[in-house]
């Protein structure tokens, strides 16, 4: 009988014990600590970090490689020689550059303007058909072969003073793709 009798307090005891540190571990009077979580930054080149201008990007891609940047941007009037875009939009020249390589083998790419996109307030805006002078040379769909640089102007239709954002992104499915600010102005 003692030996239940004890054993029944050492349970008691045990149970009070338990209850204790467990009232202690969850009263906190109310006041919540706060862990500070700091935002990684995005990566430069992304949608939410664009790059700036004359800024190259490096995109590979199954074993292909394409460094891409904008060299130079014209906007506005300085393009007034065309039939005027709709009301509140403007034309938007970008000069881009791209280079290629592949890493296994000697394999051609053939690379279309339109995996070139313009973005405004996260829209993609729409290709415009302008006269370009005659020292410009227009980015047009072809191959390049490893090593090879291409050069040339897109021409696009924007809202008229908003930031616009040069996509780039090779193939239609590699899901890689890289992004570059040209601005508002």
């Amino acid at each position: 009988m003692k030996f239940k009798n004890s054993l029944l307090l050492l349970l008691v005891i045990s149970f009070i014990v338990a209850a204790a540190g467990c009232f202690s571990d969850n009263n906190d009077d109310g006041v919540q600590q706060a862990t500070p979580q700091q935002q990684p930054t995005p990566v430069k080149g992304s949608i939410h970090n664009p790059a700036g201008i004359n800024e190259t990007l490096t995109i590979k891609s199954g074993g292909e490689v394409y460094n891409f940047s904008v060299v130079q941007v014209i906007r506005g009037n300085e393009i007034n020689s065309n039939e005027n875009p709709a009301p509140g939009f403007e034309y938007l020249l970008v000069d881009v550059k791209l280079a290629y390589n592949h890493l296994f083998r000697d394999e051609r790419a053939y690379v279309y303007s339109d995996e070139f996109n313009a973005y405004c307030d996260n829209v993609e805006c729409k290709l415009a058909s302008v006269y370009v002078t005659s020292n410009m040379t227009v980015f047009d769909d072809g191959n390049l072969m490893p090593g090879g640089i291409k050069e040339g102007w897109i021409a696009y239709t924007v809202p008229k003073g908003k930031e616009v954002v040069i996509g780039y992104q090779p193939g239609a499915y590699t899901g890689s793709n890289c992004f570059v600010s040209v601005g508002s102005k």
